[in-house]
């Protein structure tokens, strides 16, 4: 059966990936680091919030009443930029926390759905070494990444061609999901960030 030419029966695999979220074996691999990102964030959005509140107080010290209006203002703008920065920044740094334990994951989800188990792979130097080179690759992936997007984002300003720049950015942005998302069970094989690509 052929994923790429049947995408239906691709798409039909979404519920069955969350099923397996739930399994015994798999379901720490993937709420650990989401935990973790939840508890950076918390801290980044608390400490932003207390930060701002002090520099709304020394900015605006002695506001009269008909002007508290102005600090209101402040903080809805202060809402939107931070609404804005956790939608873009959230799955950024997911990635970053998460990709020791992606390798772990594609490990523990092939030997739910195989029985197959890697003794070596599941061993704590292995896992030390392996979180060691995730880390790397998911930083050496947001180079790779950033390289590319500023040519596809400077081809939305160049006349005339900007009309395929929409086209260009969809067809890059499926290229980086790919590699993102098949790095874990290539990476479970040896094959390095360039053998991937």
């Amino acid at each position: 059966m052929n994923l790429i030419t049947q995408p239906i029966i691709g798409a039909n695999y979404l519920p069955l990936g969350f099923r397996l979220i739930w399994r015994k074996g798999v379901r720490g691999y993937v709420f650990l680091p989401l935990l973790i990102n939840i508890v950076i964030f918390s801290l980044l959005l608390w400490l932003s919030i207390s930060q701002f509140g002090n520099l709304i107080d020394r900015l605006l010290p002695d506001l009269p009443d008909w002007l508290s209006w102005v600090a209101w203002l402040f903080w809805i703008f202060f809402a939107l930029a931070a609404v804005m920065i956790i939608f873009y920044t959230f799955s950024l740094v997911a990635n970053l926390v998460a990709a020791p334990f992606n390798g772990l994951l594609a490990e523990a989800v092939v030997q739910h759905l195989t029985g197959e188990r890697d003794e070596e792979a599941l061993s704590f130097a292995a896992m030390l070494n392996e979180a060691r080179q995730a880390f790397s690759d998911a930083v050496r992936k947001l180079i790779y990444n950033l390289a590319w997007t500023i040519p596809f984002l400077i081809l939305f300003w160049i006349p005339g061609i900007n009309i395929f720049a929409p086209l260009t950015w969809f067809l890059f942005t499926g290229w980086i999901l790919a590699l993102e998302y098949l790095e874990y069970p290539l990476s479970n094989r040896k094959l390095n960030f360039k053998q991937q690509r």
